[in-house]
């Protein structure tokens, strides 16, 4: 091998890095050959090595140019062969056809289409030995691929003979010239070369023509879905306690998603593949690419630990009962609580708020950081969903989504149940686990409600939903005093704000007079707090007539004279309400359980089931589903 054509190799393969830098990857690995054999002027293998034809290196080293012009035109050499192992035109060729020759022309086109703008003014494709496309008739479309062409002349050119045979690196035929020893890539190392060559692609800030953008975007993405799988499979191999969760979570890709990740309320987990890929290509510099791949799948398993731990947590549905009606400030708070302790072997991303960063407390819950972190609270974060604050986005499904169904609350509670329980064997036989996890396993199995505070959330829930059907804005006659807007008359909010809320009460003969007053007290109380009158309906087996108090003291002198004492049918009462005026907008049922109930959910009015419960033994509920968990409420009583 003359030694002015090693150099000219050389100093070729020096020159294109110079030029087009994120070829580097590929470049760095040297492996080349000067062949008299290969059939054409450059040629590939599968094993990531490139062949020169010695004839057509002799042939520029003779032509009457400068030096500098010569290594431009090995230079593109160079390129053309290591884009045909980049395009990976070996395996697609497998796919398409058998006719090598034909496809090697085809894969020439797709290549010669590519060249970006340092190399564009080099036309040396006549050295080549590539027939313009013209010549058989195929328009030329930017970003076409060999697929594309091939099809296109296979049925045209029934008797094409072409000599285009450029080696096992792009028709996956091994040649006779082709090395069968010496160093050479295997499949994986050329598999990571390529995502190297596309991250730095990602980072480009010039311009590359449209197919290497596809090319980038297809390795990219095809890279950031292994990555999202082995996130989840590694969030359940270091937090086997959660795994139920993380499994049981649907998972949904969405490439308009503003954030890397998020959740809603019935269990679906959104996952951006871009914002993936800016986590994988946003790595550390000094990070060679199986670490850069480790780090970022970590930081995926974060985003899967952190989401699902909203939902989990039941979050949208405690906005409800919190002091704020800020969606971003309840998220803030919300952060606060999971990430108060980050498990180990997961690394967040770089922008997530944690306690500490801001000298607050760990292992509190979401309602305290929000009356006590108000400097961290106005923080800007990306809002993450109906799972977190129980506001629909557009980027979410639709409920009945037949690809993605919704957990609904029957799922949720066994998903919960199952990961609270495995908690408590994993703390048995492992050792520690964060503090608030502890408390929500403690919850979750040994449940102590105040029973007050629920029933007030539950009712607030139920008043404020209930707003868009009793309000709505009129344009009748406005009063004079809005002669002041003129000319601009804007309609006004007519309806009633309080809700007609109704009382229906056991009164059956398995109910005693201590558990009467004792329960109305605690509803009525709560009633007169938030300013709302109520109307009773007794009942046994039958209801009776509706009777409206305004006191406390008069509630406490109907308990003493409620009529019933018979059988047991609160269906009955609900079926009564569908009819009376006015009509009811929430009705809160107070019964031992022992009762019948209604096979579907009321559609007429919301219902709370306020069920008394002994320290002996739980009652009877109603069936989950229709009902949902957020229509009951168990209501201890003294024995």
């Amino acid at each position: 091998m003359s030694e002015e054509l090693e150099q000219l190799v050389e100093s070729a393969r020096e020159r294109l890095g110079e030029m087009l830098d994120w070829l580097n990857p590929i470049l760095q690995e040297r492996l080349y050959l000067i062949s008299a054999e290969c059939s054409c002027p450059l040629g590939v293998d599968e094993k990531g090595r490139v062949y020169f034809n010695e004839d057509a290196l002799n042939q520029i080293l003779q032509s009457q140019t400068a030096w500098e012009q010569k290594v431009e035109w090995a230079a593109f050499l160079w390129y053309h062969g290591v884009t045909h192992l980049l395009f990976n035109h070996a395996k697609r060729a497998r796919e398409v056809g058998e006719d090598p020759n034909l496809w090697n022309l085809c894969a020439d086109w797709e290549v010669a289409d590519s060249v970006p703008e340092p190399l564009r003014h080099l036309n040396i494709w006549q050295e080549l030995q590539v027939p313009p496309m013209q010549a058989f008739g195929v328009q030329q479309t930017a970003g076409m691929k060999a697929e594309t062409l091939y099809e296109q002349l296979s049925p045209n050119q029934p008797n094409l003979t072409l000599d285009r045979d450029e080696g096992s690196g792009v028709h996956g035929h091994t040649r006779s010239w082709e090395e069968r020893f010496g160093d050479y890539l295997e499949p994986k190392a050329l598999r990571d070369i390529r995502i190297e060559v596309a991250i730095l692609l990602f980072k480009h800030s010039g311009n590359v023509p449209r197919r290497w953008i596809e090319w980038r975007d297809s390795i990219l993405r095809e890279q950031a879905d292994r990555i999202i799988h082995r996130g989840r499979q590694h969030a359940c191999e270091h937090l086997p306690w959660f795994s139920s969760a993380l499994l049981g979570a649907r998972l949904v890709f969405d490439r308009n998603l503003p954030s890397p990740a998020a959740i809603d309320m019935y269990g679906r987990i959104y996952i951006n593949p871009d914002k993936i890929i800016e986590l994988l290509c946003d790595a550390l510099q000094n990070l060679d690419l199986e670490r850069r791949i480790a780090r970022t799948v970590r930081q995926v398993a974060f985003l899967f630990y952190h989401e699902i731990a909203h939902w989990i947590r039941e979050h949208w549905k405690r906005f409800e009962a919190s002091d704020t009606s800020n969606l971003l400030r309840w998220n803030v708070a919300t952060d606060l609580e999971i990430n108060d302790d980050i498990p180990e072997g997961f690394e967040p991303i770089q922008s997530i708020l944690t306690p500490q960063s801001y000298n607050l407390p760990n292992g509190r819950t979401a309602e305290w950081y929000l009356r006590n972190g108000r400097e961290v609270l106005d923080k800007l974060v990306p809002d993450e969903g109906s799972g977190v604050h129980g506001q629909r986005r557009d980027w979410e499904l639709d409920p009945e989504d037949p690809n993605h169904p919704a957990i609904r609350d029957l799922e949720r509670s066994i998903i919960q149940r199952k990961v609270a329980h495995e908690l408590e064997e994993y703390k048995k036989t492992q050792g520690e686990v964060p503090a608030g996890w502890q408390r929500w396993a403690e919850e979750i199995l040994h449940p102590k409600v105040n029973w007050r505070e629920r029933l007030k959330q539950v009712l607030r829930g139920a008043i404020t939903q209930g707003y868009g059907e009793r309000l709505d804005y009129s344009m009748s006659r406005p009063s004079r005093r809005t002669s002041v807007y003129q000319p601009f008359y804007l309609p006004s909010l007519r309806g009633r704000y309080e809700p007609y809320v109704y009382c229906v009460i056991d009164t059956s003969g398995s109910i005693h007079q201590k558990e009467l007053t004792h329960a109305l007290g605690e509803v009525k109380g709560l009633l007169e707090q938030m300013q709302i009158p109520i109307r009773v309906v007794p009942c046994d087996a039958v209801p009776y007539e509706t009777v409206e108090v305004f006191t406390q003291s008069d509630l406490f002198k109907l308990a003493e004279s409620l009529p019933g004492g018979g059988g047991t049918d609160m269906v009955a009462a609900l079926e009564h309400l569908k009819t009376v005026r006015p009509k009811p907008d929430i009705v809160i049922v107070l019964t031992d359980g022992h009762t019948p109930y209604p096979a579907e959910r009321t559609r007429e009015f919301a219902v709370i089931w306020g069920l008394w419960k002994s320290s002996r033994q739980d009652p009877p509920r109603p069936l989950i589903p229709p009902w949902r968990e957020d229509d009951i409420v168990l209501i201890p009583v003294e024995d």
